[in-house]
């Protein structure tokens, strides 16, 4: 392309200089005319010779000064042309801007000057939405007195992206429900269960304190819902005086009475507010539990009686929820919400003398 400008340059410059030429001063002839005149009158007598002489001096000062002019012309176009096409000083200068021009070809064979700032446009910086692209991976929290409220709400999105991306988070909890100390009715269990077992209740039952625990699954659907499922495993015990019959034996004194539930739940989750590593969520769910042990134990002997239980104990719930993260993948939660147990025809317990209960359950999430 250098090459090409260089070509370019000096057919331009010659075809300038092809067609150059000086002009005469105004009133030149007028005044060569007159002074022709005045000779032809001074010497009318003089031969032809003289005359010529004489009218030959005008005609070449003014050669002179013509060809001086034009010589004065072709120096400056020579030093424009190898100043122009010199290695050393290839770009020219915007006398208006002072900006570098480079040339540029064109497809007619003419260059063309162009600042030279355009030919290599400087990168332009990252955008907000760029940086929050890039945080999304691993965000930075910003400083709490930082000027740009823009930094921390990019900072917010990008954790709940990096969050939400992770999908699927393991539960581990466990909990409790309320208690009466001393409740009940006289009654071995629930109407129509477990009418020939030989055990007659002479006494209100005592309710221990429900024990909860289990593990779970979450699955997030978009940064406000998600759900879960699990299994539970529930520990239900009571105590009471009683009497039990064995054919001809009739044995009375203290029984413990343990039921235990295996159940799954199935909740659905909703985030309130999710800020600053704290998220304050609300849970909706409901639950079907089989129980899997039913033994009253005669305390001071050996006796254990067991009996089997038909049917699904089912319940409904709703609560709030509240989680602090510890960690990258690491949180604590509590939930403390409210219960309610159906009439499923269940071995006597503190659900079927009380069926709303109020439930806390605490337990850790790891993101998986």
């Amino acid at each position: 392309m250098r090459k090409e400008f260089d070509d370019n340059f000096d057919f331009q410059i010659r075809s300038m200089m092809e067609e150059a030429q000086e002009p005469a001063p105004a009133g030149a002839w007028e005044a060569i005319s007159s002074r022709l005149d005045a000779l032809q009158g001074a010497a009318a007598g003089a031969g032809a010779t003289r005359i010529g002489t004489a009218a030959a001096r005008p005609v070449r000062r003014v050669w002179y000064w013509a060809g001086t002019a034009l010589a004065a012309a072709a120096a400056v176009a020579l030093g424009i042309f190898f100043t122009g096409t010199s290695d050393n000083n290839s770009n020219l200068i915007d006398i208006n801007s002072g900006t570098a021009l480079v040339a540029e070809s064109s497809s007619d064979g003419i260059g063309s000057l162009i600042p030279e700032e355009t030919a290599a446009p400087a990168e332009k910086p990252a955008t907000r939405v760029q940086q929050a692209a890039e945080m999304t991976t691993t965000p930075e929290k910003p400083e709490a007195e930082g000027p740009d409220p823009f930094a921390r709400m990019a900072y917010e999105d990008a954790r709940k992206a990096s969050s939400v991306s992770k999908g699927i988070s393991l539960l581990v909890k466990g909990g409790s429900t309320g208690n009466n100390a001393s409740a009940g009715k006289l009654s071995m269990a629930a109407p129509g269960a477990y009418r020939q077992n030989g055990i007659t209740e002479t006494s209100k039952s005592s309710f221990s304190v429900p024990v909860i625990a289990g593990i779970g699954v979450r699955m997030h659907l978009n940064d406000v819902l998600s759900i879960g499922t699990g299994i539970d495993y529930s520990l239900l015990a009571r105590s009471f005086e009683g009497r039990y019959i064995d054919g001809l034996t009739v044995w009375t004194g203290d029984i413990t009475h343990t039921v235990q539930y295996v159940g799954v739940p199935v909740d659905l989750f909703v985030n309130l507010v999710n800020k600053n590593d704290i998220t304050l969520y609300s849970v909706f769910g409901a639950e079907a539990e089989k129980a899997v042990s039913n033994k009253y134990r005669l305390l001071g002997t050996n006796t254990v009686v067991g009996d089997s239980v038909d049917g699904l104990q089912w319940s409904v719930g709703a609560g709030l929820g509240l989680e602090f993260n510890v960690g990258r993948r690491v949180g604590i939660f509590a939930e403390p919400s409210v219960k309610y147990y159906f009439d499923c025809n269940q071995p006597k317990s503190l659900r079927t003398d009380k069926p709303f209960q109020m439930v806390l359950r605490a337990g850790v999430r790891f993101e998986l």
